[in-house]
Protein backbone atom coordinates (compact mmCIF):
# COMPACT_ATOMS: atom_id res chain seq x y z
CA UNK A 1 0.00 0.00 0.00
CA UNK A 2 2.61 2.34 0.82
CA UNK A 3 4.51 1.84 -2.44
CA UNK A 4 1.70 2.60 -4.39
CA UNK A 5 1.39 5.49 -2.82
CA UNK A 6 4.61 6.49 -3.53
CA UNK A 7 4.46 5.82 -6.62
CA UNK A 8 1.11 7.98 -7.56
CA UNK A 9 2.82 10.97 -5.68
CA UNK A 10 5.99 10.23 -7.84
CA UNK A 11 3.96 10.32 -10.79
CA UNK A 12 1.63 13.59 -10.03
CA UNK A 13 4.92 15.21 -9.40
CA UNK A 14 6.89 14.51 -12.54
CA UNK A 15 3.20 15.25 -14.11
CA UNK A 16 2.95 18.84 -12.52
CA UNK A 17 7.15 19.48 -13.51
CA UNK A 18 6.50 18.67 -17.46
CA UNK A 19 2.92 21.06 -17.41
CA UNK A 20 4.87 23.83 -15.95
CA UNK A 21 7.80 23.63 -17.84
CA UNK A 22 6.05 23.26 -20.97
CA UNK A 23 3.44 26.23 -20.48
CA UNK A 24 6.33 28.63 -20.10
CA UNK A 25 7.81 27.80 -23.19
CA UNK A 26 4.85 27.96 -25.42
CA UNK A 27 4.89 24.65 -26.64
CA UNK A 28 1.31 23.73 -25.87
CA UNK A 29 -0.86 24.10 -28.87
CA UNK A 30 -3.25 27.69 -29.03
CA UNK A 31 -6.81 25.06 -28.93
CA UNK A 32 -8.92 28.50 -30.20
CA UNK A 33 -6.52 28.72 -33.47
CA UNK A 34 -6.94 24.67 -34.32
CA UNK A 35 -10.52 25.29 -33.79
CA UNK A 36 -10.52 28.00 -36.72
CA UNK A 37 -8.30 26.03 -38.59
CA UNK A 38 -10.96 22.83 -38.76
CA UNK A 39 -13.77 25.09 -39.37
CA UNK A 40 -12.09 26.84 -42.12
CA UNK A 41 -11.44 23.79 -44.06
CA UNK A 42 -15.07 22.40 -43.58
CA UNK A 43 -16.74 25.51 -44.75
CA UNK A 44 -14.59 25.46 -47.77
CA UNK A 45 -15.43 21.66 -47.82
CA UNK A 46 -19.14 22.48 -47.33
CA UNK A 47 -19.26 25.11 -49.69
CA UNK A 48 -17.63 22.90 -52.21
CA UNK A 49 -20.08 19.94 -52.04
CA UNK A 50 -23.01 22.11 -52.60
CA UNK A 51 -21.12 23.47 -55.85
CA UNK A 52 -21.09 26.71 -54.20
CA UNK A 53 -17.18 27.39 -54.65
CA UNK A 54 -15.34 25.99 -57.71
CA UNK A 55 -17.60 28.27 -60.23
CA UNK A 56 -16.54 31.46 -57.82
CA UNK A 57 -13.08 30.34 -57.69
CA UNK A 58 -12.79 29.72 -61.89
CA UNK A 59 -13.96 33.68 -62.12
CA UNK A 60 -11.98 34.56 -58.96
CA UNK A 61 -14.42 36.12 -56.99
CA UNK A 62 -13.23 36.21 -53.67
CA UNK A 63 -16.20 38.43 -52.52
CA UNK A 64 -18.88 35.85 -53.10
CA UNK A 65 -16.85 32.99 -51.47
CA UNK A 66 -16.78 35.05 -48.36
CA UNK A 67 -20.20 36.17 -48.46
CA UNK A 68 -20.85 32.19 -48.79
CA UNK A 69 -18.73 31.45 -45.90
CA UNK A 70 -20.32 34.60 -43.28
CA UNK A 71 -22.41 31.92 -41.68
CA UNK A 72 -20.15 29.24 -41.06
CA UNK A 73 -16.90 31.31 -40.04
CA UNK A 74 -16.35 31.60 -36.01
CA UNK A 75 -17.64 35.13 -35.06
CA UNK A 76 -14.33 35.92 -32.78
CA UNK A 77 -12.47 36.10 -36.34
CA UNK A 78 -11.84 38.36 -39.30
CA UNK A 79 -11.27 36.32 -42.64
CA UNK A 80 -9.98 36.50 -45.85
CA UNK A 81 -10.05 34.77 -49.11
CA UNK A 82 -7.05 34.65 -51.61
CA UNK A 83 -7.13 33.04 -54.89
CA UNK A 84 -3.74 31.62 -56.21
CA UNK A 85 -2.53 30.13 -59.12
CA UNK A 86 1.21 29.68 -59.57
CA UNK A 87 2.33 31.58 -56.12
CA UNK A 88 0.07 33.27 -53.76
CA UNK A 89 0.85 37.05 -52.90
CA UNK A 90 -0.03 37.26 -48.60
CA UNK A 91 -2.43 39.26 -47.37
CA UNK A 92 -1.31 42.65 -45.39
CA UNK A 93 -3.11 41.78 -41.89
CA UNK A 94 -1.15 43.01 -38.42
CA UNK A 95 -2.26 40.35 -36.02
CA UNK A 96 0.12 38.02 -34.43
CA UNK A 97 -2.54 34.87 -34.48
CA UNK A 98 -2.88 34.28 -37.98
CA UNK A 99 -3.85 30.76 -39.12
CA UNK A 100 -4.57 29.74 -43.05
CA UNK A 101 -6.51 26.48 -44.80
CA UNK A 102 -5.57 26.04 -47.94
CA UNK A 103 -8.51 23.68 -50.44
CA UNK A 104 -7.24 23.13 -53.77
CA UNK A 105 -9.59 23.04 -56.48
CA UNK A 106 -9.22 21.75 -59.86
CA UNK A 107 -11.80 23.33 -61.83
CA UNK A 108 -15.02 23.40 -63.04
CA UNK A 109 -17.38 21.18 -64.88
CA UNK A 110 -15.50 20.70 -67.83
CA UNK A 111 -13.13 23.74 -67.48
CA UNK A 112 -9.56 22.33 -66.08
CA UNK A 113 -8.15 24.98 -63.95
CA UNK A 114 -6.39 23.77 -60.95
CA UNK A 115 -6.14 27.05 -58.48
CA UNK A 116 -5.53 27.16 -54.23
CA UNK A 117 -8.14 28.55 -52.54
CA UNK A 118 -6.08 30.06 -49.25
CA UNK A 119 -8.76 31.24 -46.25
CA UNK A 120 -6.54 33.87 -43.41
CA UNK A 121 -8.37 34.14 -40.51
CA UNK A 122 -7.31 36.47 -37.46
CA UNK A 123 -8.84 37.46 -34.26
CA UNK A 124 -10.77 40.47 -34.02
CA UNK A 125 -9.60 43.43 -32.37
Amino acid sequence: MLRTLEAVIAILMISTIFIIFYQTIGILPDFETINWKIIGYNGLKTLDRTLGLRQEVLTGNTTAIEAKLSGIMPPAANYTVRICGVSCSSPSISSSKIVSVSYIVAGYRDAYAPRQVVLYLWPKS
